[in-house]
């Protein structure tokens, strides 16, 4: 998964939120830019922010050291309705490469105290034909090798 002008974008992560950075490594708007309304975000909105954050810092700080994890993303609009993808590599069927995934969801929504995004796991050798097939075709990239 290339970056390029219809290809998802690289996103680093900063203290004051995720902030996507363009292949010239120029850093445009914030993520959160697009759920702003035309007046301030409302109040749920800015708690929402902040336990998606949380998500965000606690699972990637996870899953990013584990070797089978390839990519992480999400779909949809941040904070609301998103859904965070994890792409490993691992032995066909093996389940004993999730668990750790799983484990790193479990404690990511703990720390939120609510679960703010729904995760999905695919294994690229289970996928049957090309896995950009089942990705969806908008997806922010957060973490890839």
């Amino acid at each position: 998964m290339s970056a390029t002008a219809n290809q998802p974008q690289p996103y680093n992560l900063h203290e004051s939120g995720v902030t996507a950075v363009t292949a010239s490594g120029a850093s445009s708007e914030p993520l959160y830019q697009e759920i702003r309304t035309a007046a301030a975000p409302s109040a749920v909105e800015w708690v929402d922010r902040a336990g998606f954050e949380r998500v965000l810092h606690s699972y990637l700080g996870t899953v990013r050291q584990l070797p089978q994890v390839q990519a992480v993303f999400f779909e949809g609009t941040a904070p609301v309705y998103t859904r965070i993808w994890t792409i490993i590599d691992a032995p066909e069927f093996d389940t004993s490469y999730r668990q750790e995934i799983y484990q790193a969801q479990l404690d990511a929504i703990g720390e939120a105290g609510e679960s703010i995004a729904d995760f999905r796991v695919i294994n690229r050798r289970e996928a049957e034909g090309d896995l950009e097939d089942i990705l969806p075709p908008r997806r922010t990239v957060l973490f890839e090798r």
